[in-house]
């Protein structure tokens, strides 16, 4: 069972002057707090966020998920929490204060040379444009964020997670504590 630690939502205002949220959960085995990570929820407009909230607290109330110290979790104390959060969230220039923020992509060599693939191309102009560092193994690229200016434009750009599609791409963005 996972139990979800903390969780934070970050705000930014975008050029068309929307209100974007960054939500971020440090979650991890219930007994062991010390294998607890933060993960990358959902970045963009409130009503986005409320999907995957309604969703994880589907599982407070299938029990496969618990928030509170004392595991009495409820749908209804999830969702105050959450809108507790989203109404206090915090500028996004605060999670540069807060946490070191990493991005690996592994992208295919192939796909690098594919002009066929949007989302190659996609990357692989990120990947340039952000100055991102190749890692010792062919395809996969680094790179820490340590401004908000820099951040934000980049996740105009590509997305913040992606899990393994058809063109075989990987983004993993991971936040650790300072």
């Amino acid at each position: 069972m996972n139990h979800e630690y903390s969780a934070k939502i970050y705000h930014t205002i975008d050029k068309w002057n929307d209100k974007n949220l960054l939500w971020l959960v440090c979650d991890g085995p219930r007994n062991n707090p010390l294998l607890a990570k933060w993960k990358f929820q959902r970045f963009g407009w409130e009503y986005q966020l409320w999907y995957d909230i309604g969703e994880r607290g589907g599982l407070i109330e299938a029990k496969e998920l618990t928030f509170t110290p004392g595991g009495n979790d409820t749908f209804e104390k999830y969702i105050a929490y959450y809108r507790l959060l989203i109404t206090n969230s915090l500028s996004i220039e605060e999670l540069f204060k807060e946490f070191s923020v990493t991005c690996t992509i592994e992208i295919p060599e192939e796909q690098l040379l594919n002009p066929d693939s949007y989302m190659a191309k996609k990357v692989s102009d990120a990947v340039m444009e952000f100055r991102f560092s190749p890692i010792e193994i062919t395809g996969k690229y680094f790179q820490r964020f340590t401004d908000v200016d820099t951040f934000m434009k980049y996740t105009e750009s590509v997305p913040l997670i992606m899990e393994r599609d058809e063109a075989d791409i990987q983004i993993i963005t991971e936040f650790f504590p300072l």
